[in-house]
């Protein structure tokens, strides 16, 4: 064997582990991929169970979420009004942060979407349409996000 078919042997062997290295890389991506995607929805699923708790641990924010879930309407003091408002700030940055993980095809599509339908029903009761003409324009949220929120049925 001379030194012409050692190379072409080299260049065979060289051939075969770049093919087989980019074979691995594209495993290892799928499954960062997954993993990652897996993370986003599990960590958007606890900090939505987060916002739950608040009102577990505030009696008073319960009963106001309570009346709201049943009548629609906060017909309730300025205290418990901006109470009621700033934990629906809280929600919203949530699903704002959602919002984008799901732009990026990281979080589910629907987790995203029943996140998204949750929203929206909160804009359109009285109260949550005064506070979201309000609160979309102070500049927390992303416009994509205003959008979305706005295309409610």
């Amino acid at each position: 064997m001379d030194i012409i078919e050692l190379g072409a042997i080299g260049e065979l062997v060289g051939g075969v582990a770049v093919i087989g290295s980019l074979l691995f890389v594209g495993i290892q991506l799928r499954t960062t991929t997954k993993t990652l995607r897996a993370q986003s929805s599990y960590e958007a699923f606890s900090k939505a169970n987060e916002l739950n708790q608040v009102p577990i641990s505030d009696p008073r924010l319960a009963t106001i979420i309570n009346d709201f879930e049943d009548t629609g309407v906060a017909d309730v003091d300025e205290s418990s009004a901006a109470q009621l408002r700033y934990f629906v700030r809280s929600a919203f940055m949530q699903w704002s942060a959602q919002q984008f993980l799901h732009q990026q095809g990281i979080l589910d599509d629907a987790y995203w979407e029943k996140s998204l339908e949750y929203a929206r029903s909160f804009v359109g009761t009285e109260f949550g349409a005064a506070w979201w003409a309000k609160d979309k324009n102070v500049g927390t949220y992303p416009p994509e996000f205003v959008r979305l929120i706005d295309r409610r049925a």
